[in-house]
């Protein structure tokens, strides 16, 4: 029984790593307000019209703690402004790159961290 829970464990790791490196390479099919753009995330916050692409990002942390075996909150003592002020840093110097390049990033950060 805990044999079987180590291999879902390993291959519920190789299934959620290698997505976090796809999008830099064009290969992850993105969905909703992922595929917008960061230009489009500075011009929605600064319109106070943010919060599909919030959400999406929310959403997105939510899934890496959902699908990473042992992690529970990865963004552990961050709230969501905290995360959305991450966002605003990253796409003012990545201004072409899109939410989920953002997403990806945030989720490498706080890892790191």
């Amino acid at each position: 029984n805990n044999m079987k829970r180590i291999i879902i464990a390993i291959m519920l790791t190789c299934l959620v790593t290698p997505a976090l490196d796809a999008n830099a390479q064009g290969d992850l099919i993105v969905l909703g307000a992922g595929g917008n753009s960061c230009g489009k995330w500075t011009k929605k916050r600064k319109d106070n019209t943010w919060h599909s692409s919030g959400q999406w990002i929310l959403g997105f942390v939510t899934a890496y703690n959902y699908y990473t075996p042992g992690v529970s909150d990865v963004a552990k003592n961050a709230d969501n402004q905290g995360l959305a002020a991450w966002v605003d840093n990253y796409c003012a110097a990545n201004p072409l790159n899109n939410i989920a390049d953002a997403s990806i990033s945030l989720i490498r950060f706080l890892k790191a961290r």
